[in-house]
């Protein structure tokens, strides 16, 4: 899962979530990225 912030200055931070893959960059989170 990929978690979107955007803050008030207009940042925008992505934190992936994926414990149970211990946040590895697979073909599925590499396409939600794109």
């Amino acid at each position: 899962m990929l978690l979107r912030d955007l803050n008030d200055d207009g940042i925008l931070r992505l934190t992936l979530n994926d414990a149970r893959r211990r946040n590895a960059l697979s073909e599925a989170m590499l396409a939600i990225l794109a």
